[in-house]
């Protein structure tokens, strides 16, 4: 019987082909991890344009409600304020002023400031003056970002639920009210017709009167002159908003934007301070000034701005027509803000005035750019909003 035997080859892929394949499968592979890539590096910064644009906008409207009614006394224009200029705060409760601003040194008009890090930093207080030379106010002191602007601004409220009762005199320091009221003590109070008007601030815990004397900071000055005049029933008690806005340490450790409600005194302020906008950088403003009439008159003024400068350079407070205000805001900057890459340094214009220096990427910022009319004064417009990319 005659065995047939069957070879048979057994051939596998060469080296070649195991390379070639290889090699077609790392090029798709990483097609698509560049494609993935892309996309996520689009929707990242699909998202911080967005977020730019709302910070942006939320910056605006909370700065707004307040620049605009800066030093909207109604008819009480003439108001005669009994509320202490504190030294350790020179400047803080200035009513005579529609908004008050600290300047940092450094940033006036042309003036080029480096954001040196992007770790906040704050600074002493007589790095900022007013246009008084006053430093910064010691409650503000320690929370204030450098190279940053600072600024308060006054106006009134609605008519509160307060009647007078009749038989105050010129020269109590106290009001008698008909009931009760629910005024917090140390809160700012303003009563008044429309020919005059006393501000002060509500010093004791008393909610049957008005009090000029208690334990409420900065308190009012002594009472030798009395009131302006002998306030009646018929006259209006109303509340006065006092508001300071600056840039500050957020809670995610980046700079913000807060909000210090000034109206109910010393002791109420940092429990009513409030982060309003994070990632806002920097804050710069200037005011502008009407000096003349349209005449070229100094002694007379038609509510048109003549001049643009410095907050150190205003002449007259109740000349400012309009703020120009200028905020550089920042969105998703890295958590642990260590930037390694070198990327070029970028100049931006805030206020049409200040040129501001960033260390990080232009992608993260926009500026923000609006002049503010005060009380139904001048005009108003957003001249610059730019985003750099």
């Amino acid at each position: 019987m005659k065995t047939i035997k069957l070879h048979i080859q057994n051939q596998g892929f060469t080296l070649v082909e195991v390379l070639v394949s290889l090699f077609i499968s790392l090029f798709l592979i990483g097609v698509i991890v560049q494609s993935y890539l892309s996309h996520k590096a689009t929707f990242r910064n699909t998202t911080q344009v967005s977020v730019l644009q709302d910070n942006v906008r939320f910056t605006s409207y909370f700065i707004s409600q307040d620049v605009r009614e800066a030093g909207n006394l109604g008819c009480f224009q003439d108001a005669q304020s009994s509320v202490l200029n504190d030294p350790a705060n020179a400047g803080l409760y200035n009513f005579q002023a529609p908004i008050t601003i600290w300047s940092f040194d450094g940033t006036e008009l042309n003036d080029n400031y480096t954001i040196a890090d992007v770790r906040p930093v704050t600074a002493g207080n007589n790095s900022w003056s007013d246009l008084n030379g006053n430093p910064l106010p010691n409650i503000l002191n320690g929370r204030v970002i450098e190279g940053t602007d600072v600024f308060v601004t006054t106006s009134i409220s609605e008519n509160l639920p307060i009647t007078l009762r009749g038989g105050n005199t010129d020269q109590d320091d106290f009001l008698n009210i008909n009931g009760n009221h629910t005024l917090d003590q140390g809160q700012i109070v303003l009563v008044g017709n429309c020919q005059y008007a006393d501000i002060f601030q509500h010093a004791s815990p008393a909610t049957n009167r008005l009090d000029l004397q208690g334990g409420a900071l900065p308190g009012n000055i002594v009472f030798s002159s009395g009131w302006v005049r002998t306030w009646q029933p018929e006259d209006e008690v109303r509340q006065v908003n006092h508001t300071a806005y600056y840039i500050g340490v957020g809670a995610s450790g980046t700079p913000s934007l807060f909000r210090m409600r000034l109206d109910r005194g010393l002791a109420a302020a940092p429990g009513l301070t409030q982060e309003l906008i994070p990632n806002v950088y920097n804050i710069q403003l200037v005011a502008a000034e009407d000096r003349t009439d349209d005449s070229g008159n100094p002694s007379t003024r038609d509510q048109v701005p003549d001049i643009i400068v410095a907050p150190q350079d205003i002449q007259n407070a109740n000349d400012i027509v309009n703020i120009e205000l200028g905020a550089l805001i920042a969105a998703n900057p890295d958590t642990d803000l260590n930037f390694t890459e070198d990327i070029p340094v970028q100049a931006y214009t805030l206020a049409n005035s200040v040129n501001i220096t960033t260390p990080e990427s232009q992608l993260n910022y926009m500026t923000l750019n609006r002049i503010y009319r005060l009380e139904n004064r001048g005009l108003e417009r957003t001249y610059s909003l730019q985003e750099k990319r």
